[in-house]
């Protein structure tokens, strides 16, 4: 069965779609606590940030469903897909940042936005968070969402960049921490695997 694709162009439209109020015309920080939306597949061509904090849900990131029990974050490029949970819903706690490219502009996060490599990771390497962690990314969030409700000036988008750059560098930092974490598990799990091989070749049972 063929699935529609709600394509987002802009950071209005994703508002308007989520029934969030239009603060700034390139970045919006949601609260899907108020999002509203039905859909099984979006697409958004702008960069997406999600905070997403549930339980027992299932979604897909590309082609891959990634099962999660707490907080995880997930980081779409420009016209990348993502596709929700068999009741076409967001969950109903957690945020979505979204933000154009043109915010950028003559801020330094343009000159680096590449070298945050996670937004070109397979989504089956989202982003999980400790809860401690959690709480340091929703603070970069409502410190976003409080800007964006401050007049628009000549500094509104230097301000806004550095506060998404703040939350992308804490993200670098919980990256590490996931990779050290699975490493050393993965390692954990090679030598038990080692061990119970000597034993069986001492045991003798393989001659048998």
């Amino acid at each position: 069965m063929k699935k529609d694709i709600l394509n987002i162009e802009t950071v209005h439209q994703c508002n308007c779609c989520l029934g969030n109020k239009t603060l700034h015309p390139l970045v919006s920080a949601i609260d899907l606590s108020k999002a509203n939306v039905m859909q099984r597949t979006i697409k958004f061509d702008f960069y997406t940030i999600l905070l997403l904090e549930c339980e027992c849900e299932d979604f897909i990131y590309g082609r891959k469903y990634y099962d999660y029990s707490n907080a995880t974050m997930v980081f779409l490029k420009p016209g990348e897909i993502f596709r929700m949970n068999e009741a076409g819903v967001l969950p109903d706690k957690g945020w979505l940042l979204a933000f154009h490219p043109d915010l950028l502009y003559r801020t330094s996060l343009k000159n680096h936005i590449r070298n945050y490599t996670f937004f070109s990771y397979n989504k089956e390497e989202a982003l999980h968070l400790s809860g401690r962690e959690t709480a340091t990314i929703t603070c970069c969030l409502e410190n976003i969402e409080e800007e964006l409700h401050h007049s628009i000036d000549t500094h509104t988008a230097t301000i806004l960049s550095r506060h998404i750059e703040l939350m992308l560098d804490y993200c670098t930092r919980f990256y590490e921490r996931q990779f050290i974490t699975r490493e050393n598990k993965n390692k954990t799990v090679l030598e038990e695997l080692e061990t119970l091989l000597d034993d069986y070749i001492a045991s003798g049972r393989l001659q048998g």
